[in-house]
């Protein structure tokens, strides 16, 4: 007996900026990414594509609508000449993403915002200031130029593969010191499923921890998100952050990371800013609050 063939579904693209539709077209169900909720790009007679907005957005609902609607804008293509770069720095190695799929309580970041803001134990200080001392240049010479147009180069930081190698921090322990926090995992918006073996705790409705959680729930990478009000954009998120009434206050929230830095001997790096913020130190608190 031969397979039942597939129901196709009507596909209608549109250009978000002229509302044109560009196809109406049948497609086949297993033609369609799983979700539309991360950010996806589609190739169309040789031009990339921006998905703006899917209605469905899961492949599930649109195989119960029998239809589907993209609108897209066209993504242009930039002279490599003169660019400037937005951030002076990022994490070369990102993790792998195959966790689950996405449930839309994720953390969401741009993969240049991986390991922005992190911890990293004092051992290993000597590698952090050779790290730094390759991004300061480029700050010095962005402030120099002051017209706001980025940095002009980009470093990438190929070094601190385990920030947190020798430190006996586990999952538990964040839980049990911010036992308010909603929990949920990382994911990356250019994916529709999670980084794997990650975690992220909302401690506040601007602040949330995450990284990856290794073997016997030992944390291997510890960092920070600021997030943006909801509405907002600019800054990584989630749809459902931790609500003020439900948050504990932001000054026993960064007292108690000052006190598992001390215990656990660890500091913040702020890498864009090309800074540490000792437990002791104001720069501490000032890293956690940009």
């Amino acid at each position: 007996m031969e397979p039942k063939p597939e129901a196709e579904i009507r596909l209608t693209l549109i250009d978000d900026l002229t509302s044109e539709v560009m196809a109406d077209s049948p497609v086949a169900p297993s033609a369609l990414p799983d979700s539309f909720r991360a950010e996806t790009t589609l190739n169309i007679a040789g031009e990339n594509w921006w998905v703006v907005e899917a209605e469905p957005t899961t492949r599930r609902e649109i195989i119960d609508s029998g239809a589907l609607e993209l609108r897209l804008r066209r993504i242009e293509s930039v002279p490599s000449q003169g660019v400037r770069f937005s951030l002076p720095t990022l994490c070369d190695a990102l993790p792998s993403t195959d966790g689950p799929l996405l449930e839309g309580t994720e953390l969401l970041l741009h993969e240049d915002d991986w390991r922005q803001i992190e911890w990293v134990e004092v051992a290993l200080e000597q590698e952090v200031q050779g790290e730094l001392a390759a991004i300061r240049p480029l700050l010095a010479e962005a402030a120099a130029d002051g017209d706001g147009q980025g940095f002009p180069d980009l470093y990438p930081r190929r070094g601190l593969s385990q920030p947190l190698a020798s430190t006996p921090l586990l999952l538990e322990d964040l839980q049990r010191g911010f036992p308010s926090a909603r929990q949920s995992r990382v994911a990356f918006d250019s994916s529709s499923q999670t980084v794997s073996q990650s975690f992220a705790l909302f401690l506040t409705p601007s602040l949330a921890l995450y990284g990856l959680v290794g073997q016997a729930s030992r944390i291997e990478v510890l960092a920070v998100a600021t997030l943006a009000p909801r509405g907002q954009g600019g800054s990584p998120g989630g749809p459902s952050e931790v609500s003020p009434d439900e948050a504990t206050s932001d000054e026993a929230i960064y007292q108690a990371l000052r006190d598992l830095s001390v215990v656990h001997g660890l500091f913040l790096v702020d890498w864009c800013g090309a800074r540490l913020g000792r437990p002791e130190e104001a720069n501490f608190h000032t890293i956690l609050q940009r």
